[in-house]
């Protein structure tokens, strides 16, 4: 580029003169208009090409992407030579004098979504390749150094360019910012929510912005269509995984993608660029483990009437209420006995639950109590007649959905990132040999069985929100013993075994002093559900044609 004063070269919003600097050498001005407030900026280029320096600045927010292409493009046509330092100083430029990040963030995803829109139509809109598009697209533009989470909520408080929005119930904030006839680009921020296990009835990409995620994918064998919103078969575990800034995975339309997200920090965004549906993928499956299939969109407004009439005559202790209740369903298919079945167990548990904070301020979160246990298996022998052996696998889903309703309860009181760890992987990963894996791929060069330990004693003494007097961990005084047993059951011993060493005189220091004392820190251990679910390997079904595998 020959510019002088007396000529100017300028193209596409952007002028370049020669000036004077201050120490008598030639440099150059290049001034870049805003496309949308058409506001002017200086960027003095020093004679040696490699210094960038603010002459002056103003509304840079929609011409930060502009000048950054058009730049490169002009000193690559124009005057061929390297210019090394251009990625660091323009994002410098970016960071340093960028008065409104919100109008970046939004020509950012435009950027974005004209690249996938170009090279999507290049493939003629095959729904089949738009994974992979959107998958390279994502790794090609770095979203994480472009952009951070505060400028798309800044964009969007002080109105900036966003396309219209969508109802849409899932995540803290859901927020499209980029729409398409074909497609969108969606940004979700999580606080502390968990998605369900389920399918898509679209396909894309996602990535994680900021914050990390366990990531669980799982199977599913389907048995029997009970309706086309309903099915058994079995839920099976596949992975599990760390997804950590910057990690891109396709989303795969219906059961090729099933799997479930449990956030780790406060907040983890997540960008998913997706196709708006895939008919072929519908409907849009959620996965009751271990057995159960429904769709979760579907509404049933008397099916919907019917719980609430129900729940209401429960909570008036109607007296006719399990009469009215055993007629309903003598009367109903099974998807409606479901409903009825599960609205009718999270009830007595609620009922469980107050009785025995009344009583002794501790209880089994997973048990119903003597009387609430009676009605609940008249009910179900009462289904049993009407369904047969169907019936039988809704005891199973009820008893994991309330271990999950547990789990994600006790996050409220957790704070730290390696307890909130710890959580989502008892809640997502159904094999104590996996859980104490990714422990030690978390935290190399530590015994993982010890740092699982020091976890629960901590937590052991973290307060409930929800019930001052119990704990996290709800033993009430978690002591030596019990982390001398805990330690020998997480080794891989059984109870059984323990028994016949302590009877044998073999156990070590540390070890209760009585087999009475042995045998009741073993059922405190069954009665809480955090300790229960670390040992436990019966939470979902294994697939056992296909090994479970843990990856980061």
């Amino acid at each position: 580029m020959q510019a002088t004063a007396s000529s100017a070269e300028s193209f596409s919003g952007i002028s370049a003169q020669a000036q004077p600097s201050f120490n008598g050498s030639e440099s150059t001005v290049l001034t870049i208009r805003n496309p949308r407030t058409r506001e002017l900026v200086g960027i003095c280029v020093k004679s040696t090409r490699r210094v960038w320096a603010p002459a002056a600045y103003g509304d840079l927010a929609g011409a930060f992407y502009h000048l950054r292409t058009l730049l490169e493009h002009h000193m690559k046509t124009t005057r061929p030579y390297p210019l090394p330092d251009f990625e660091k100083l323009a994002h410098n430029i970016n960071q340093l004098f960028l008065k409104d990040r919100g109008g970046v963030s939004m020509q950012f995803f435009n950027d974005l979504g004209m690249l996938i829109e170009q090279t999507w139509k290049d493939r003629n809109y095959d729904e089949g390749v738009f994974p992979e598009i959107a998958t390279q697209a994502l790794a090609q533009v770095d979203a994480v150094k472009e952009i951070s989470p505060r400028d798309i909520i800044h964009c969007l408080q002080t109105d900036g360019e966003v396309p219209r929005q969508r109802k849409d119930q899932f995540s803290d904030l859901p927020l499209t910012v980029f729409h398409k006839p074909r497609f969108r680009i969606d940004v979700y921020f999580w606080l502390d929510g968990t998605t369900t296990v389920h399918q898509h009835s679209f396909c894309g990409a996602f990535q994680v912005l900021a914050g990390s995620s366990i990531h669980s994918q799982y199977g599913f064998e389907r048995d029997q269509a009970i309706n086309p919103q309903f099915s058994t078969g079995e839920v099976l575990f596949k992975s599990v995984e760390l997804l950590k800034e910057r990690d891109i995975r396709p989303i795969l339309p219906g059961r090729q993608f099933i799997h479930s997200l449990f956030h780790l920090d406060r907040p983890s965004v997540t960008i998913t660029v997706r196709t708006h549906e895939c008919l072929s993928a519908l409907p849009q499956f959620d996965y009751l483990k271990p057995y159960l299939a429904v769709d979760p969109f579907y509404e049933d407004e008397v099916l919907k009437r019917k719980v609430q009439s129900i729940l209401l005559l429960l909570r008036m202790k109607h007296p006719d209420a399990y009469s009215l209740l055993t007629e309903m369903v003598l009367s109903s298919d099974f998807y409606t006995t479901y409903w009825v079945l599960s609205a009718v167990f999270q009830h007595l548990m609620e009922v469980t639950w107050d009785k025995a904070m009344h009583a002794n301020g501790s209880n089994d979160e997973l048990q119903l109590l003597p009387e609430e246990r009676k009605h609940f298996y008249e009910l179900f022998k009462q289904a049993r007649r009407k369904h047969g052996t169907l019936v039988n696998l809704i005891p199973a889903v009820l008893g994991e959905l309330q271990r999950q309703r547990v789990l994600v309860d006790l996050r409220r009181d957790v704070v730290t990132k390696e307890h909130r760890l710890f959580l989502a992987l008892l809640l997502n990963v159904p094999l104590r040999q996996l859980i104490i894996d990714l422990v030690k791929q978390r935290l190399p060069g530590k015994s993982p069985i010890d740092v699982i330990c020091q976890w629960v004693q901590e937590l052991a003494r973290v307060q409930r929100s929800r019930v001052p007097e119990q704990t996290v961990v709800g033993i009430a005084d978690f002591n030596d013993s019990n982390m001398y047993l805990l330690h020998l059951l997480l080794s891989g011993y059984s109870f059984a075994e323990i028994e016949g060493e302590y009877d044998r005189g073999k156990l070590g220091k540390g070890a209760p002093g009585t087999k009475a004392e042995l045998e009741s820190i073993y059922r405190s251990f069954q009665k809480s559900v955090l300790i229960k679910s670390l040992l436990s390997n019966s939470t979902a079904t294994i697939n056992q044609r296909e090994s479970p595998h843990l990856s980061e």
